[in-house]
């Protein structure tokens, strides 16, 4: 397998740990408010009513991009954290070879955006657009590493 196995191994199990932390909280506390949001703003969009209140098209569309946008921020913040801790660990001068380190960073980045896009109620193109987006970035991050800057509050946030 290459690299050396217990720095792997931590490597690993930290991705693995927090990739079940964020799919679980995400698909429980973070995907169901957003998912009514969501709704409520696309039925505004297609002429209905939110919440009783009459709102202009152009103005639900506008939000209906806003909470996209959110949900891609969001799900690609768990991206640039994947790629990051990759690429840290894979510069490791005890790693050996970066080549598992980059595929199984990239297999543990992508398992729980998949679970979290599996559980769309109704495939759409803005569902593929909050599925693909994120699951396309990690490579994208590991390519060009200043794309993380964006994330960097995050990535402070969370210690890496």
């Amino acid at each position: 397998m290459g690299g050396d196995g217990v720095l792997l191994g931590r490597f690993l199990l930290g991705l693995a740990t927090w990739g079940v932390i964020f799919s679980v909280s995400f698909e429980r506390w973070v995907g169901p408010p957003l998912a009514r949001v969501r709704r409520g703003f696309e039925d505004a969009a297609r002429g209905g009513d939110l919440e009783g209140q009459r709102i202009p098209r152009i103005l639900a569309a506008l939000l209906c991009a806003l909470v996209l946008s959110g949900e891609i921020l969001l799900q690609t913040g768990w991206t640039a954290y994947c790629a990051e801790r990759t690429l840290r660990f894979a510069a490791d001068p005890a790693a050996g070879s970066r080549v598992p380190f980059y595929v199984l960073g990239f297999l543990a980045c992508q398992i729980p955006l998949a679970r979290i896009a599996r559980r769309e109620e109704r495939l759409s193109f803005t569902a593929s657009l909050r599925s693909i987006i994120p699951m396309g970035m990690f490579a994208s991050f590991c390519l060009y590493p200043h794309q993380l800057d964006f994330y960097r509050w995050l990535l402070e946030l969370t210690g890496s």
